[in-house]
């Protein structure tokens, strides 16, 4: 069996210690995933304490950085529908609407 939850409620205006109150105690008790994989790394030598702790500086700056960048980027052009996507476009005539009749 697997029970999932998001561990800070459904969205950033949600508040689940309103709704689920015991549960979201013990979630906020709980070790988080990155918590619980960095140390199962370290407990079998993969990588140690101080190298994990050097990825998630690494990556928090990653993220600061790129979110710094966002500020000011300008998209040139509407490019979502490239590679894999490339040549998906609209039905044709009134098949947008699709058919939803009861034959």
């Amino acid at each position: 069996d697997m029970f999932c939850y998001r561990r800070f409620g459904h969205n950033e205006g949600d508040e689940p210690m309103f709704t689920q109150p015991v549960m979201y105690t013990k979630i906020k008790g709980h070790a988080s995933t990155r918590e619980i994989y960095a140390e199962r790394l370290v407990k079998e030598g993969i990588l140690t304490a101080e190298q994990v702790e050097q990825q998630v500086v690494d990556f928090e700056a990653y993220l600061d950085r790129e979110f710094e960048a966002g500020k000011t980027f300008e998209a040139k052009k509407a490019d979502w529908l490239d590679g894999e996507w490339k040549g998906l476009g609209l039905p044709d005539d009134d098949e947008r609407r699709g058919k939803t009749g009861v034959a």
